[in-house]
């Protein structure tokens, strides 16, 4: 049960700041008009019980969730996958999380395809890696496989990363211009994802 207390606008335009007691204890929820609306417009001292309770206190968390993947975002760019994970480490459902990443994605502040191109694109001509390497790599910060194969597929098809030749680079770095030995070779790339 809550009991509303005070109701001001929010310092984001189309929500409200509700302060509220539960169980006695003081507590802000931040809702967008429209769910303000959908929980029949309380006014000061309204009780808010059962299906209203839980929708005001939904918006409220989903509000949180969008303030918090906006910080992290602002910091550097990440997958949904490791979006959602860095979510549920601040204390979000991970239902609340999937669904906010997905929203980030939709609203286009979440750009996998762009991300991955330039991760590729950095780590097999800048650093030499092969695509086994880059791979793992990706998939390790959170990216889904099926979009790292594609993004491979996609830069190696339009010329823009070209394996061999990126092999033959790295073998003459790594050889000092002489020949090597077939098990140097082979662990050269291996090690470099070849």
């Amino acid at each position: 049960m809550l009991k509303i207390v005070t109701i001001k606008p929010a310092d984001t335009k189309g929500y409200l700041t509700l302060g509220c007691l539960k169980d006695e204890e003081k507590i802000r929820l931040t809702v967008d008009e429209e769910t303000y609306l959908q929980i029949g417009e309380p006014r000061r001292s309204d009780v808010l019980e059962g299906e209203n309770e839980k929708a005001a206190l939904t918006a409220s968390e989903r509000y949180g969730t969008m303030l918090c993947a906006l910080r992290i975002l602002s910091f550097a760019d990440n997958s949904e996958g490791a979006l959602c994970r860095k979510l549920c480490e601040k204390g979000y459902s991970k239902t609340t999380a999937r669904e906010t990443a997905q929203e980030m994605v939709r609203l286009g502040y979440l750009d996998e395809k762009r991300q991955l191109q330039t991760i590729v694109k950095t780590l097999a001509n800048g650093k030499l890696y092969g695509p086994k390497k880059i791979f793992a790599y990706a998939l390790n910060k959170g990216y889904r496989s099926e979009n790292v194969k594609a993004v491979l597929r996609e830069l190696t098809e339009n010329k823009t990363v070209d394996f061999k030749e990126n092999l033959s680079i790295l073998i003459e770095k790594r050889g000092k211009g002489e020949t090597l030995p077939p098990d140097e070779y082979g662990k050269i790339k291996y090690r470099y994802g070849y």
